[in-house]
This record gives C-alpha cells, structure tokens and sequence, in this order.
C-alpha cells in the first residue's frame, strides 16, 4: 500500500513554532563569562554558548530564580540567529518549562526566558573544553 508523503518536507519553514521571545539580550556580567568560555573552548559564535546556556538550565528541574534586570551588555540577537535549526525544539522545550512552572503567560516568557538564559550561563561558565558540556549535571 504507498502512503502519501508527507507534504511538510523536514527543510520545510513556513510551519515554525511561535519563539518565546523575539530578541534575546545578555547582561554584561553574562558576556563576561561568554567571553571566558569563548576563549577556553574555542566556539566563536555567541548564540552557540547562549543555546548551550538554555539548554543547561532547561535540564535543570527546578526553575530557574527570577531574573533581577541588570546591566546589558552589546549581545543583542534575534530568535533565528540564536536558534537557528533548533528553533522549533527549543521553543517547545522552553513553553514546556514555563507551563511546568506556571508562567506559561505570553507576558511571562521573554523574563522566564532571560531566567533560563542568565542561569544557564552561569551554569556552564566554568567549562574548560568542549568536551566537559556533557558533563555539566543538573
């Protein structure tokens, strides 16, 4: 029996997830961890260390504290370039965490999200290599 195919191809963008934020920012003493985790691990790109930042907190149970404003710094990037392909899964893992903590209010999420972000970064600023990301444990 053929099964019809899909008509969503897996390159397919026009059916992308609503990103919980639209800009991301990182605070000035963020950049300076991003900046010494730059160095040591050699990863040039800022939304790279900022994906790995999310994705660390995310794996953390509990939520992350609130985050208090503090002095930005000159990382200002938008959804798709701190995505890139990730942007659906990571949209969902981030709607997913606010609903488990109660703050799945669309006023809610871009300070839910900059919680994740902020945490995340002081999660993994300590990583001396590449390798050592997949050792970080919640």
């Amino acid at each position: 029996m053929n099964r019809p195919r899909s008509a969503i191809s897996p390159k397919d963008t026009s059916t992308k997830m609503k990103p919980p934020v639209q800009n991301i920012r990182v605070s000035q003493r963020g950049k300076e961890a991003l900046q010494r985790l730059k160095n040591r691990t050699g990863i040039p790109n800022w939304n790279v260390l900022c994906r790995w930042a999310v994705s660390a907190s995310l794996a953390m149970e509990t939520s992350p504290p609130r985050w208090i404003a503090q002095e930005e710094s000159n990382i200002d990037m938008d959804w798709k370039t701190f995505a890139g392909d990730q942007a659906d899964i990571l949209s969902a893992l981030i709607y997913q965490s606010a609903e488990m903590h109660g703050e799945s209010k669309p006023e809610a999420l871009p300070v839910f999200f900059r919680a994740h972000l902020e945490r995340g970064i002081n999660a993994i600023q300590n990583v001396r290599k590449l390798s050592d990301i997949a050792e970080i444990s919640p």
